[in-house]
């Protein structure tokens, strides 16, 4: 056993977690502590549109595949000059659904040598609860979270008594944006079918839950956190304003409203909206708040911790529930 006047260093284990989405690709570099426990050293995010035109033909297109390899060449590199001794990259959504998932799997691995962990619904609900729950340090008990992908949303739920339940929904902004948002701005029609579409689907895809005004309901991801840093005016974005801030129902359908009466150009000029998010934020933010109007909670929590937090936290200390 090493005592402290042993003349030993012990090196920090250094993990990196690369969470190449639908949408956007997010990297966090962080540092094992000796209570089981992480500090963030560097993190990174950029939208690369991955499942761009995927809703057509159900393919992850080449140019689409470049972007990504560009991304993950980049973040690799980050990690590395923070040390990092191991990088899982982990792929979601459109991982799971293209037909050619194999061949860009493989092409990508070809070019960053870096092969993509292809997770299931499950598997990335469970991870991002865990991410979630353990940086905010909230019990999991009458806990929902809610994580809204470009290519799908995944809802995890921590009842009072009993196990918790993990739905993967096949509601995402990307490509609910390519199929009902045709016009810039869009139509009420479109607006109108688009949430329709979302209420029934988000029924049809979460089993029954009891959700009440004690229920903590949690946002994760880009959608929920452009929306919080917009309704903050954030002129950079800070994950530390962000983590447990809180937005009431009414105030993110007042949002939504004036962002659809809006045009793409116009958009993108808002204080605190990601770059790259302007065209599917709007489908974004109509799955968050039929979402929280079917569960009937009244207030959303963010949290910029998710999916990436939640594969280092298992990494460190594994996932009761994986």
């Amino acid at each position: 056993m090493l005592k402290c006047d042993d003349e030993v260093i012990l090196k920090a284990m250094i993990h990196a977690a690369i969470d190449l989405g639908t949408n956007a690709i997010r990297l966090i570099v962080a540092e094992e502590l000796s209570d089981r426990k992480i500090r963030i050293l560097h993190r990174n995010r950029l939208v690369v549109r991955l499942g761009e035109g995927f809703a057509g033909g159900k393919r992850i297109q080449p140019e689409s595949l470049q972007r990504a390899v560009k991304a993950v060449k980049e973040f690799s590199s980050e990690a590395a000059r923070f040390g990092a001794q191991k990088v899982i990259l982990v792929g979601t959504s459109v991982w799971r659904e293209a037909e050619n998932r194999e061949s860009a799997r493989q092409s990508l691995h070809r070019e960053t040598g870096l092969l993509v962990q292809i997770i299931s619904g499950e598997a990335e609900a469970k991870l991002t609860s865990y991410g979630v729950t353990q940086t905010l340090g909230l019990s999991p008990k009458n806990l929902a979270i809610a994580d809204i992908g470009g290519g799908s949303s995944e809802c995890i739920f921590f009842p009072v008594h009993g196990k918790p339940s993990f739905s993967s929904i096949p509601l995402g902004a990307v490509w609910l944006t390519e199929k009902y948002l045709l016009h810039d701005p869009p139509t009420a029609c479109e607006w109108e079918q688009m949430t329709e579409f979302c209420r029934s689907t988000i029924e049809e895809s979460i089993p029954p839950v009891c959700t009440d005004s004690q229920t903590h309901f949690v946002g994760t991801g880009g959608t929920a956190t452009t929306l919080a840093t917009i309704e903050q005016g954030q002129r950079s974005y800070d994950p530390d304003r962000i983590n447990n801030s809180v937005i009431p129902l009414a105030s993110l359908e007042e949002l939504a409203d004036h962002l659809r009466s809006m045009p793409v150009r116009a958009r993108g000029k808002i204080r605190g909206l990601e770059k790259g998010r302007e065209d599917i934020i709007l489908a974004g933010a109509a799955i968050m708040v039929t979402l929280m109007k079917t569960l009937r909670v009244a207030r959303l929590r963010l949290s910029d911790a998710g999916l990436p937090e939640g594969i280092i936290w298992h990494e460190i200390s594994p996932n009761p529930y994986l």
